[in-house]
């Protein structure tokens, strides 16, 4: 049996994300180890579902995170939810960040976020 041959254009692309500024804005020695990391981890799954976490996490119309925070929220919800969109994440954020829901602080609404996501 034949090995998987290592998909290059998949790499290509997380590698390209992870080294934009746009993207994680990172070096080329640390967008490398990223691009791996995608490959072991999450190379069946979408970048565009990356991007689109990852730049919610770090919109001031969104969580208003530091990349740091943003790269791992985004991390942990393609790595446990896969391709789902993050319609029902953000209105459990929303909601725990409104006035008139939970009222809560940016960082304590995206750990009660995360925790009542993760059960869904």
């Amino acid at each position: 049996m034949r090995p998987k041959a290592f998909d290059l254009p998949v790499f290509k692309k997380a590698y390209n994300f992870a080294y934009s500024i746009n993207g994680l804005n990172m070096t080329d020695e640390e967008a490398i180890e990223w691009a791996e990391w995608w490959m072991t981890y999450c190379a069946d799954k979408n970048l565009s579902a990356f991007k689109q976490a990852y730049n919610y996490a770090r919109s001031p119309n969104g969580m208003n995170t530091d990349d740091e925070d943003a790269q791992e929220l985004a991390e942990w919800l393609i790595q446990n939810h896969g391709d789902d969109d993050l319609k029902e994440f953000k209105r459990l954020y929303k909601y725990a960040c409104s006035v008139s829901g939970l009222n809560m602080d940016d960082q304590d609404a995206a750990v009660w976020a995360r925790k009542k996501y993760g059960k869904a």
